[in-house]
């Protein structure tokens, strides 16, 4: 019962929500439906609200949040809805004041498939190199084992990965790798969809391309990666065909197909792992924000998590998200971080203050983020639009305060891509004066 009333209320929620934002020009479903409204879905709606809600308010017990007094998760739950409240009263304000007009502009556009059709072919003979590369020079990661039906050495090998990550990472690069072969799964189907000709070579390179980021996002068997890209597709198809019905029924049939894949990976059966999801989704995503609040003293050797090659000048950071474990159920297991709010991380770096700033600031950089990438839209529209709808809806409010005070993540997310669209183009160049003829 408490679960269908969190999720009531955070339906009427997001229906304001897409009310207020509309009158901004940002929808959040249509033709020119824009990523802010699938970030808002994703990182509020579903994976924070909902959970709030029911652990604050409603008085639901689970396990992750023992020890923790109940006038605590009222209050945490008291500071949630001020630091909801300030941040999209902020965003209101910003996107109200600074249009978000370029991608409106562009977005859903019709492409003309002689002018770009090289750059999909291009985009898909890189990522094929790139997988092969990464196979050869890396060690065995955990989705190998896990194709080979071995799940108990994909677990220890995803273990090890998280702590020795340069044993099966390609030093300097793989970064980019990573980022290419994610990013150009959105390039290729937004070109795919939009494109003013369909081939059948096209859509045999579309499955070639999902599939290869798909076994990238898999590479440590992390699920979170592959619902984004599936939801990124989705989302593509829904500015082409506009039914938002459809959209829904795809997000419930990707629900069960994740659901499946959880009971296959820890071989529970199928009710059991849709209380695990549920449980995950709906509670896991907040636990470090409450644990981290409750159990974590204000300290300044959280100042330098996420800050700029803080290693080079010998500081090694702390980490309220690593350092809270031993409060909550994963005490004594081999689990290397809990998820947080990112207002869990602002109370350890500068304590109340940090949680009456930080939906100052948080709203302030999610609108620089998104207003920079708008703004490029207008220089380079074919390759921006994926991009956004690529970079937007992952935006970690669920993860640190840090990823937006120092806003690492953004600016190497956008060289990279930049990196990557003058990579292309410079092949494209080098490409035009061979023809390119497809069935």
């Amino acid at each position: 019962m408490e679960t269908c009333i969190a999720l009531f209320i955070s339906l009427v929620v997001l229906l304001f929500l897409n009310l207020l934002f509309s009158k901004t020009n940002v929808h959040f479903y249509g033709s020119k439906a824009h990523p802010f409204g699938l970030f808002v879905i994703i990182q509020f709606i579903i994976i924070s609200l909902p959970g709030v809600l029911m652990i604050s308010f409603l008085g639901y017990e689970s396990d992750r949040y023992l020890g923790i007094s109940s006038d605590t998760k009222f209050a945490i739950g008291i500071w949630y809805f001020y630091s909801f409240i300030v941040l999209f009263f902020i965003l209101y304000l910003l996107v109200r004041i600074g249009k978000l007009n370029w991608y409106s502009k562009c977005a859903g556009e019709a492409i003309p498939y002689e002018k770009y059709i090289k750059y999909f072919f291009v985009f898909i003979t890189i990522s094929i190199l790139f997988i092969a590369v990464k196979f050869v020079l890396s060690k065995p990661a955990p989705i190998y084992y896990l194709i080979l039906g071995d799940v108990n050495k994909a677990y220890e090998t995803r273990v090890d990965m998280q702590l020795h990550p340069e044993d099966y990472y390609i030093p300097y690069f793989s970064r980019f790798i990573t980022m290419f072969l994610v990013y150009q799964f959105y390039f290729c189907y937004y070109f795919y969809t939009f494109s003013t000709k369909r081939t059948v070579m096209m859509r045999m390179l579309i499955i070639v391309s999902f599939c290869m980021a798909v076994l990238e996002v898999l590479y440590d068997t992390q699920k979170a990666p592959l619902i984004f890209i599936v939801v990124g597709a989705l989302f593509i198809n829904q500015l082409k065909k506009q039914n938002i019905g459809k959209l829904l029924i795809a997000g419930i049939i990707l629900g069960i197909t994740v659901t499946i894949l959880q009971s296959f990976v820890t071989g529970a059966d199928i009710s059991e792992s849709l209380t695990r999801a549920v449980d995950r989704f709906v509670l896991g995503q907040n636990q470090g924000f409450y644990h981290i609040i409750n159990s974590i003293k204000p300290d300044e050797k959280y100042w330098f998590t996420g800050f700029f090659f803080v290693e080079q000048f010998g500081i090694i950071p702390s980490r309220a998200d690593m350092d809270v474990i031993p409060y909550t159920i994963y005490a004594g297991s081999d689990i290397v971080n809990v998820n947080s709010y990112y207002m869990g991380e602002a109370w350890s770096m500068f304590g109340v203050m940090g949680l009456l700033f930080s939906p100052v600031i948080v709203a302030f950089m999610i609108y620089f983020y998104i207003k920079i990438i708008d703004l490029y839209i207008g220089v380079e529209p074919i390759f921006t639009v994926p991009f956004m709808i690529y970079f937007v809806p992952e935006i970690r409010v669920q993860q640190s305060f840090t990823y937006f005070l120092y806003s690492k993540t953004f600016l190497l997310s956008f060289i990279l891509f930049i990196v990557i669209v003058i990579v292309v183009k410079t092949l494209v160049g080098v490409l035009k004066p061979i023809k390119v003829n497809n069935p």
